[in-house]
């Protein structure tokens, strides 16, 4: 997959300023596309604007054009510190947040079976995987503490996860939420809402986790307090464009203006021929 960005939200560059930027990254593309040093392209995920602007150039080079209609069309926005309460959500008695750490078996098995729920809820090729994949999946965002689980115990002691949260995609000043999924029977209770809320708090209350490894790549004694946390939802998605934008998320329903655009944007991806997801 490729991904496209750009330093200023897409609606404010001129078709002037974008055209020679994306005939270089075309050009750069096909050159180390054919000539092997990078495996041949399957997707492009990006900005309208940016695709839009990049697709044409690049099949103008390579004779090859995204293969078939969109593979996902999302909204993606951000979060600002100011725009989120950092005080800890509350919670209902027997109900608890907390991230998976490593070690914890019980936490991993039960963590695994929610990524394979995840994975068939969303549904087309690859939706299955088997419970050791999931559970390799598991092990690795658990390692970077990615993953923050939902819990419920009922009166009889025995706990349940209801959903999780997984963040990523670190960098000096931005971080993400990649994933929010609540099995089907724990649905329209507030728990993904809360839980989105948990992780925004944790990722902007928190040291950056990633400021040791990006000593080496910014100037000394650079700023690695993070800024924003980003997200995404489809186009279609209504009901999680609100939840996010209850926690804070600019998504249409509650926008806001910015320096150079909305508060949100709007993306697609697209496959190329060769893409499993067509």
């Amino acid at each position: 997959m490729v991904t496209l960005c750009s330093p200023k939200h897409s609606t404010s560059l001129s078709p002037d300023w974008l055209a020679p930027r994306m005939q270089l990254l075309a050009s750069s593309l096909y050159s180390l596309i054919s000539s092997g040093a990078q495996p041949a392209m399957t997707s492009i995920t990006g900005a309208t604007a940016l695709t839009s602007a990049f697709t044409p150039l690049y099949a103008s080079l390579s004779g090859i054009a995204p293969d078939g209609p969109a593979v996902m069309e999302t909204l993606h926005t951000h979060c600002p510190r100011a725009r989120v309460d950092l005080k800890p959500p509350r919670l209902p008695e027997g109900h608890a947040i907390h991230v998976v750490q490593r070690g914890d078996k019980i936490a991993l098995a039960q963590l695994a079976k929610l990524l394979q729920d995840f994975r068939a809820h969303h549904g087309g090729p690859g939706a299955y995987i088997s419970l050791e994949q999931a559970t390799k999946q598991a092990e690795v965002g658990i390692r970077f503490n990615e993953f923050m689980v939902y819990s419920v115990t009922d009166a009889e002691g025995k706990e349940e996860y209801a959903g999780y949260v997984r963040d990523g995609r670190i960098t000096s000043k931005h971080t993400s939420v990649r994933n929010v999924f609540i099995l089907p029977h724990h649905r329209r209770k507030g728990i993904a809402e809360v839980l989105t809320r948990a992780a925004v708090v944790r990722m902007l209350s928190q040291p950056n986790r990633m400021k040791e490894a990006l000593a080496s790549l910014l100037p000394a004694g650079a700023d690695c307090t993070i800024d924003d946390a980003q997200i995404f939802a489809e186009k279609s998605n209504l009901s999680a464009q609100g939840i996010y934008s209850r926690v804070g998320y600019g998504f249409p329903a509650g926008e806001w203006d910015e320096e150079d655009g909305k508060s949100w944007e709007d993306c697609v991806e697209l496959g190329y021929p060769g893409n499993p997801g067509h």
